[in-house]
């Protein structure tokens, strides 16, 4: 799960929080960020399908994927408002 390290860490220190000065710059980037966040939770949907499929145990979610979801929903909320 390299990839989701890199991203959690790029989501906290690029994301869309960091520009709390400058809300339409934050909001563009909140569109990219979500549609990688998005291409991470169906790369994990397709590996529980295959261990499914292969009768294996299905991995755990990780907790990098579960905060960055409860991040964006947050963002996502307060950007709403």
């Amino acid at each position: 799960m390299c990839v989701l390290v890199q991203f959690s860490e790029r989501f906290i220190a690029e994301g869309p929080g960091t520009y709390a000065d400058d809300l339409e710059t934050g909001l563009q980037v909140m569109v990219s960020y979500r549609k990688q966040c998005a291409d991470i939770e169906a790369r994990r949907a397709d590996l529980a399908a295959a261990e499914k499929l292969f009768d294996l145990p299905i991995s755990v979610c990780n907790t990098d994927l579960i905060l960055l979801h409860d991040l964006r929903k947050g963002k996502k909320r307060k950007g709403d408002v």
